[in-house]
């Protein structure tokens, strides 16, 4: 499986009024760009520590095969039985939860069309974490060539706008901002007196979105 952002969030989960009234800087506008900037960054850090979307997003996933693993089991040869009974391996999971929409399956057919595979075929739960995706009833998985990339599904999660977000991430973000607005450095800050303390974000977890 490979995921890329196809149309990122058009809104941050929190304002910038809002983590500047956490920071109590709200008659400052000096830092409005640095701020902003922290509130991307947090946003992604929360994103990164649940694996869970947070505003809506569409994302692009690609398989080299269907769930059964089997890029050639689905054909006209086989009973639609042999393919459908539902079970976790025969279902498809999406990451980045919460999946609000499956926008679109395109597959590569054995004579290596894109075929656009309609939704008649399918059925989709976003009822629980993760969100599925099995067959239909009396639906079989379509032939693909057994070529990398053979599937592109388009699907969007997220909880949907920034006031659908639950409340404990966007005080994590908010937080989050407080302490790199508080702690502009990587190594050590100090209490004021003598005593030094490891910054409580560190590379590490400013980094961590992008581990893999």
């Amino acid at each position: 499986m490979r995921l890329s952002l196809v149309t990122p969030p058009t809104a941050e989960p929190v304002t910038l009024e809002e983590v500047k009234s956490t920071s109590r800087v709200s008659n400052n506008t000096d830092d409005d760009a640095n701020f902003n900037n922290w509130i991307s960054t947090a946003r992604e850090i929360v994103e990164g520590t649940v694996n869970r979307q947070l505003v809506s997003a569409q994302w692009r996933m690609c398989l080299d095969c269907w769930p059964n693993g089997n890029a050639q089991i689905g054909n006209d040869s086989l009973p639609w039985w042999v393919t459908m009974a539902y079970n976790q391996a025969n279902a498809i999971q999406f990451p980045w939860p919460p999946l609000l929409t499956v926008d679109s399956i395109y597959y590569l057919d054995s004579g290596g069309v894109n075929t656009l595979w309609a939704s008649s075929n399918y059925r989709v739960s976003t009822y629980g974490t993760p969100g599925l995706l099995t067959l239909a009833y009396s639906k079989y998985w379509p032939a693909i060539q057994p070529v990398q990339d053979a599937i592109t599904i388009l699907f969007t999660a997220g909880y949907g706008t920034p006031a659908a977000v639950p409340q404990c991430a966007k005080t994590a973000i908010r937080m989050l901002v407080d302490e790199l607005d508080k702690n502009r450095s990587l190594s050590m800050v100090g209490d004021g007196g003598f005593r030094m303390y490891p910054n409580a974000l560190g590379l590490e977890r400013i980094l961590a979105p992008l581990q893999w």
